[in-house]
């Protein structure tokens, strides 16, 4: 009986130290890709912010999950269709002016990554923080691009997308 307290304990030791993990990381990543001057805030999934570096703040980006940042950076698409990808999946939502968080992802796209983060090691905690989604988001759609089979395809992988998700409406 002591044994199972003992197993209980550990279990949610380890998922508090992962979580812990998972936010120093974040933030460590955040302050680094951020740029200085920003009209939006960011919230983190437990209500930590960064505030917006203008006023009044035009929208705030909020990342929803621990592990939404890392699936976006070691995605194989180009860091904008990562971004969407995210988006879809729910990693990210957007209060306020989503125009304004698209320079975010611009910003990201232009300026090179700091060298911790493409270092082995970063990338290594960007791969243990990323926990692939259980619903890709990209259809695998096959034959001639724009004809009818190839786009029956895709129309039917969003329509199911939506089901999977069960948060899309079409």
């Amino acid at each position: 009986m002591g044994e199972t307290k003992l197993t209980m304990v550990r279990s949610s030791t380890v998922v508090a130290g992962r979580d812990a993990a998972q936010k120093s990381f974040t933030l460590r990543l955040l302050k680094e890709v951020l740029p200085d001057v920003r009209s939006f805030a960011v919230r983190l999934w437990d209500g930590t912010t960064f505030p917006a570096t203008q006023d009044p703040p035009c929208a705030t980006l909020v990342v929803t999950q621990p592990e939404a940042l890392g699936r976006a950076f070691t995605s194989p698409s180009p860091f904008d269709v990562a971004a969407g990808e995210a988006y879809l999946r729910g990693d990210f939502e957007v209060e306020g002016d989503m125009g304004t968080v698209f320079d975010l992802v611009e910003h990201v796209k232009t300026h090179a990554l700091p060298d911790w983060v493409r270092s082995a090691l970063g990338i290594s905690a960007l791969w243990r923080h990323a926990q692939r989604p259980p619903v890709s988001v990209a259809a695998q759609v096959y034959g001639k691009r724009h004809s009818r089979e190839r786009d029956r395809q895709a129309i039917q992988h969003h329509y199911d997308l939506g089901l999977q998700l069960g948060t899309i409406e079409v």
